[in-house]
């Protein structure tokens, strides 16, 4: 019994990660080149059987140029203003296999913590902690109150700070290699106020990136333009599954050739219409309300930043959850069973169920590996 709540404890601390972002990634070869020092607040793990139920890293490492702050956020903003960079706040928690992609495959590559490394100075909060910290408004609260008084939901999380110690940039979830490169240089050459990040990182893709997908490719089960999805959701009677990506996006190439052949994954698909929308593309389109628009219009109407997003729609073509992350097996099934059984009207939020959907496949003795 001890063994189950100890591992009910690390579930639930891994299952706060529904790792969000755009993965239109370089492979991961990873070159190490920084020192790391472990984080104080690193979770202790005691019991060494915990990884046959629940797989994750542990415990918590950061580059050893992380800057080492006091936690007084006004003071962290001006001391890298004055050196011409801009504070970036690092969100993580132990055990949470998204961060550690971002720590080893992004920021362990050369050109990556180069780049970061003379633009910003990078902090990091545990959002579980009891480190104290002083908000730009003076505010003094814990790092597990700091983090939610800032809605961090995922890690990893990223908030960029301008000089006038105003939020301007707020990276959910794990960003891929190629697209954590254009954030930062989106950030430290300050676009922010002269283009859409979205419309940064196509321009940036176009530059850096070979095309990898070509949608065709994976359109046998899902819709294809000319879109009425309005149309589709009332003949078919079933809820509508949009995924918004576009050619050159190697998380999406990932997604079709991997994670939507898995077995669960492809029963749970059958119960959804299916359609896929490449963000790039001018195509009229009637979208599941009935309004007439353009395929690129109405994806920057849906406030799509990250490629993949995949976005869930009632039989009414209301919309009721959103990943907008990258994810693998175990999250993108428990989304596809939450929307399923409309869990969203009986639950407070996403990750209870989460919860409640972990423990109840462990009581089968299904192995939950996070990122398979």
């Amino acid at each position: 019994m001890a063994r189950t709540v100890k591992i009910h404890k690390f579930i639930l601390t891994a299952l706060l990660i529904t790792a969000m972002s755009v993965s239109c990634g370089q492979n991961d070869n990873i070159t190490k080149k920084s020192e790391v020092y472990e984080t104080s607040n690193a979770a202790e793990v005691t019991d060494n059987t915990l990884t046959e139920h629940v797989t994750f890293p542990s415990p918590t490492y950061h580059p050893s140029w992380f800057k080492h702050s006091f936690f007084e956020i006004s003071d962290d903003i001006y001391d890298a203003s004055k050196k011409g960079k801009r504070l970036i706040i690092y969100f993580y928690q132990d055990g949470c296999p998204y961060c550690k992609k971002l720590i080893e495959h992004n920021l362990g590559q050369d050109d990556i913590s180069d780049y970061a490394r003379n633009n910003f100075d990078i902090i990091a909060i545990n959002i579980f902690g009891s480190v104290d910290v002083t908000d730009t408004d003076g505010e003094v609260l814990s790092e597990k109150e700091f983090a939610k008084k800032h809605n961090i939901n995922f890690t990893p999380t990223m908030l960029t700070y301008n000089e006038e110690g105003d939020v301007i940039f707020r990276m959910n979830g794990y960003y891929a290699q190629d697209k954590f490169m254009a954030m930062l240089k989106y950030l430290a050459e300050k676009q922010e106020d002269n283009i859409k990040f979205l419309d940064f990182l196509d321009n940036y893709l176009s530059q850096n990136m070979p095309n990898l997908l070509d949608l065709k490719n994976y359109s046998k089960k899902f819709l294809v333009p000319p879109f009425n999805l309005s149309k589709s959701i009332q003949s078919e009677s079933k809820p509508l599954v949009v995924f918004f990506e576009e050619a050159n996006c190697a998380a999406c190439k990932e997604l079709h050739e991997d994670t939507l052949q898995r077995k669960e994954t492809k029963t749970f698909l059958n119960k959804f219409t299916l359609a896929i929308i490449d963000v790039n593309s001018d195509i009229e389109m009637v979208s599941p309300l009935g309004e007439k628009t353009s395929t690129n219009a109405w994806a920057k109407k849906k406030e799509v930043q990250f490629i993949p997003t995949v976005i869930f729609f009632n039989k009414n073509g209301i919309e009721v959850f959103r990943i907008d992350g990258y994810v693998k097996e175990f999250h993108l099934n428990s989304s596809f069973e939450y929307v399923l059984t409309e869990s969203y009207k009986t639950y407070d939020g996403f990750q209870p169920f989460l919860h409640d959907r972990a423990n109840r496949l462990e009581e089968k003795g299904i192995k939950i590996e996070i990122m398979k």
